[in-house]
């Protein structure tokens, strides 16, 4: 018989979705015990009733539990023998928290949905740009049953042990079998750029790309794909980690891929500091690659290869829980194919 969860309470929606962020961040670990339903109702300008709806409605999602008056963290039952929720480390860069493209937070956003639903909770811990990663992650991913990388770079966890079952996202290198890893599909992505450059009759193409080890992947797969379709090399332009962008023409027929949204709405905003009251995407073709400009009102309008990143965070999250609870199985790749956005 299949056992379906009660609706949830709307009257108690911001109950709920305040514990639910404390109980999945882990500031709420498991055994905590709640304040009292009177303080939560004074807290929330709520009636009892409403109250306790909410919490019954956490209850029955395993949330939460009775002991008692106490209202506790949910926790595994078995007597003596309880375990606490088990625990993802998310790992990214801290100033990703706040960049204006919200990318990374789109992925938080799907891993943290996902965790919810199977009981998880989720431990988010920003890494310092100068800080020391394989110490900091070896100190919290202890308390961890495994991990999320969110990093776009591969080098410095060569040297790390990675003991609990670790997945990256936007990474190339698997280190041997020892992580999976969830990416834009770059082999789709340059099947379809290929595709619309040669209904617009291009010719001319070049490829702009950042030298970090994803988007680098992104464009040979396109040259590998164009060269194949058409004979031709494209010009390359790629990127080292902090340089500015390339003083370059864009004549009218020429074809302009672009490994990530973020790199052509740089190029947008400098064509039209170049050329005022042009636009990069009017006067030449181009197109980009992630959807970013989807998520961001004042990027320019261009034609995307679109990926849903909070699905990108769900599908993360469902293989670090796959690997948690099966170790031996073997790591995957996981592409995410993308959708080509004209508008």
């Amino acid at each position: 018989m299949a056992f379906l969860l009660p609706p949830r309470p709307r009257k108690a929606a911001e109950l709920i979705q305040f514990l639910e962020g404390k109980i999945v961040s882990g500031q709420f670990p498991a055994g905590y015990r709640l304040p009292p339903l009177r303080q939560l109702q004074a807290d929330f300008h709520l009636s009892y009733s409403t109250v306790q709806r909410g919490i019954a409605y956490l209850c029955s999602r395993g949330l939460l539990e009775k002991s008692g008056r106490d209202i506790l963290i949910g926790r595994e039952s078995g007597g003596q023998n309880r375990k606490t929720i088990r625990q993802v480390a998310v790992y990214l860069l801290s100033y990703r928290l706040s960049q204006r493209t919200g990318l990374y937070l789109s992925v938080l956003q799907g891993i943290q949905q996902a965790a919810l639903e199977k009981g998880y909770s989720v431990l988010v811990d920003p890494l310092e740009p100068d800080g020391d990663h394989i110490a900091q992650i070896q100190e919290s991913s202890t308390r961890a049953s495994g991990i999320i990388l969110l990093l776009e770079y591969d080098s410095f966890i060569s040297e790390y042990p990675l003991l609990p079952p670790t997945v990256g996202v936007q990474m190339v290198q698997d280190f041997g079998g020892r992580i999976s890893l969830v990416d834009v599909d770059p082999i789709n992505a340059a099947a379809q750029a290929t595709a619309f450059f040669l209904r617009r009759g291009i010719n001319k193409m070049r490829v702009f790309a950042s030298s970090l080890p994803s988007y680098k992947f992104r464009a040979e797969t396109f040259i590998l794909h164009w060269h194949q379709a058409t004979g031709v090399m494209p010009e390359v332009f790629m990127h080292g980690r902090g340089e500015s962008i390339y003083e370059v023409d864009f004549p009218p027929d020429s074809g302009n891929f672009f490994t990530s949204d973020n790199l052509l709405q740089n190029y947008c905003e400098r064509y039209a500091e170049r050329f005022p009251g042009r636009s990069l995407p009017t006067d030449t073709c181009v197109l980009g690659v992630d959807g970013k400009r989807l998520l961001v009102s004042d990027f320019a309008t261009f034609p995307t290869i679109a990926v849903d990143w909070q699905e990108v965070g769900r599908a993360a999250f469902e293989e670090c829980c796959t690997l948690i609870e099966y170790p031996g199985r073997p790591r995957r790749r996981i592409w995410m194919p993308g959708t080509l956005r004209i508008d």
